[in-house]
């Protein structure tokens, strides 16, 4: 990616301890999930807690008693500069649970900073003892959790450039490597880069396009910017807020 703004991240340690301007950003919501398995109920809690932006998703059954999927992501909120304008997402950690047939598929993730190497520990059936996975981290200007698009988009006011031209950023698989057991057609790369940008606008609603190549996934919020639904055609999947 063009561009090389690594040597920021020196200043998530400074701001650690000091009082940033996303402690207000969070919520909970249910969404219902359609793809070509069913429909589920999907679960969607973001807070901040200090310089950290936690996401948990859950996916459930239509009877919300079997929980059949979840994620846990941890990014950490830090500053470009010290006058604190231009505001920086960094993927931190994430646990990603799957169930298939009772049985577990488990993968824990951990990203180094300073070493730019993603760890991902995994276990599942096929290796019941658990397998780690090391890549390094590319150079680039904006970093996000799969799972945490639509909150790292808008925290980073990617949101907002996006509305003028086309943002490049780098999508962490935070499911890796089950995405691609997940999802059809995807290449088991560790992370992909994307283009996000602008596709439609109305008085209520804006229709944001995150290309990730040889697919293209909907993000759609309101006029208050809230996230409200997901289109991802490829994958005949689709989220909507209920």
């Amino acid at each position: 990616m063009r561009g090389l703004v690594l040597c920021a991240l020196f200043f998530f340690s400074a701001c650690a301890t000091q009082k940033n301007n996303t402690d207000h950003f969070g919520y909970k919501a249910k969404f219902e999930l359609l793809d070509s398995s069913g429909k589920f109920i999907l679960t969607r809690e973001v807070k901040t807690k200090g310089n950290k932006l936690i996401s948990r998703i859950k996916i459930f059954d239509l009877n919300m008693v079997n929980e059949l999927e979840s994620t846990v992501s941890v990014s950490r909120v830090g500053y470009k500069n010290q006058n604190r304008d231009d505001i920086l997402l960094l993927p931190d950690a994430a646990q990603f649970k799957v169930w298939f047939e009772k049985e577990e598929y488990l993968a824990n993730t951990k990203i180094s900073p300073r070493g730019r190497v993603i760890k991902t520990q995994y276990k599942d059936p096929e290796n019941k003892q658990g397998k780690l996975l090391s890549h390094n981290l590319p150079k680039g200007k904006a970093y996000c959790f799969f799972s945490q698009i639509p909150e790292c988009v808008k925290i980073q006011r990617l949101i907002f450039k996006a509305q003028k031209e086309k943002v490049s950023l780098y999508v962490i698989w935070d499911n890796f490597p089950y995405h691609t057991e997940q999802y059809e057609n995807m290449s088991s790369d560790r992370f992909v880069l994307a283009d996000f940008y602008l596709k439609e606008k109305n008085k209520n609603e804006l229709k944001y396009s995150l290309d990730l190549g040889n697919q293209i996934i909907f993000y759609h919020f309101d006029n208050k910017l809230n996230f409200e639904k997901m289109f991802w055609v490829a994958q005949g999947l689709s989220l909507t807020r209920k």
